[in-house]
């Protein structure tokens, strides 16, 4: 875990080729430490946030510092800190990482996306 701001972490899962960053209430200009690549991995689009109505949300991002991609959740407050939500937006991160690297998966063979989907909650 590094901190790269006064609320927003890094995450490196060593065996998946994306980085997690998990943020509470950031601000804006934090926000901008991150190229939204929801829709298009190449963006150079400002990360902008939209989470009136929401607990917490998940981008695609590329860090613009390191030009890592990876996934951010972020969190409206603390309070929105709990299992539910944590596990819900954790399958979120999962299915971008499919998506991302083109994973299939079938009621056989999700063990490693399970054991993902832990790592992230834990984070």
């Amino acid at each position: 875990m590094k901190k790269i701001s006064e609320n927003i972490w890094e995450f490196d899962p060593q065996v998946y080729p994306q980085l997690l960053w998990v943020a509470v209430n950031p601000t804006d200009e934090e926000c901008k430490l991150f190229y939204d690549a929801t829709e298009d991995i190449d963006s150079e689009e400002d990360l902008i946030i939209n989470i009136k109505g929401y607990g917490a949300i998940v981008y695609d991002v590329v860090n613009k510092e390191s030009g890592k991609i990876g996934s951010i959740i972020i969190f409206r407050s603390i309070e929105y800190l709990d299992i539910k939500i944590i596990t819900h937006e954790s399958m979120h991160i999962v299915f971008n990482l499919c998506a991302r690297c083109r994973i299939t998966y079938t009621n056989y063979d999700h063990e490693p996306l399970a054991y993902y989907a832990g790592w992230v909650a834990d984070c």
